[in-house]
C-alpha cells in the first residue's frame, strides 16, 4: 500500500481498507484430489459453456464473482455520496474481480466479457471521469475478436514499433473503450 500511496501528493491522506468481496474466484481444491487430465477435462467444459457462467467443481463461477462485485460497488456508490469522500480510488485486485467490475461498471453483456483475456500481474485499468460526469477506460483492454461494439484497437503489441508494418494480429490486440 505504501508503494501505491507514494504515488500521490498527499500519501498521509491515503486511506487503506481490505475488503473480501474482491477476493480472487474461488476454484476450489478439487484439483489436489485429481488427475492433471481432468484439469483439461474442466477447461474444455469451462470454454463450451463460457467462463462467465461456467462453476469450477467446489469452487465458484464468475458469476459468484460478479454478485461479490457488485455488492462492493454498490458500498462505492454509498461512499461517493459523502462529502469528504476522496477524489480518486486505486483498487488492488485480481484479473477476474476488475473484468467483472468493468461489465458491470460499462453493461458489457456476456459475449464480451467471454472475451476478456486474463489481465497480466499488475496490469491496469484506469477509468477517468468526463466532464459529463461519465467514467472512460482510458488504458488497454486484453479482448478477443471479434471487436465489441464501442471498442477500438489501440496496439498490437504495447512494444510494437512504427517502423514494423506487420498485419494486425488480432488474437493479440489491445482495445480500449471509445
Amino acid at each position: 500500500f505504501a508503494y501505491v500511496a507514494g504515488a500521490f501528493q498527499n500519501k498521509n491522506a491515503c486511506q487503506y481498507v481490505e475488503d473480501p468481496r474482491l477476493r480472487n474466484q474461488d476454484f476450489g481444491d478439487w484439483h489436489l484430489r485429481q488427475a492433471p487430465e481432468k484439469m483439461e477435462e474442466f477447461k474444455r467444459q469451462a470454454e463450451r459453456v463460457g467462463k462467465f457462467y461456467y462453476r469450477w467443481p467446489e469452487g465458484e463461477s464468475a458469476t459468484d464473482v460478479y454478485d461479490r462485485t457488485s455488492s462492493f460497488m454498490e458500498t462505492l456508490y454509498r461512499k461517493w455520496k459523502q462529502t469528504d469522500r476522496p477524489d480518486n480510488y486505486v483498487i488492488i485486485t485480481h484479473s477476474i474481480v476488475i473484468q467483472t467490475f468493468l461489465m458491470r461498471w460499462f453493461h458489457w453483456d456476456v459475449g464480451t466479457f467471454n472475451r476478456l483475456q486474463k489481465f497480466k500481474n499488475g496490469q491496469l485499468a484506469v477509468m477517468e471521469k468526463q466532464a459529463n460526469g461519465s467514467y472512460k477506460l482510458v488504458t488497454p483492454l486484453p479482448c478477443k475478436p471479434p471487436i465489441p461494439d464501442g471498442v477500438k484497437i489501440l496496439a498490437q503489441n504495447p512494444q510494437r514499433t512504427a517502423s514494423k508494418k506487420k498485419p494486425l494480429n488480432q488474437e493479440k490486440a489491445l482495445y480500449s473503450l471509445e
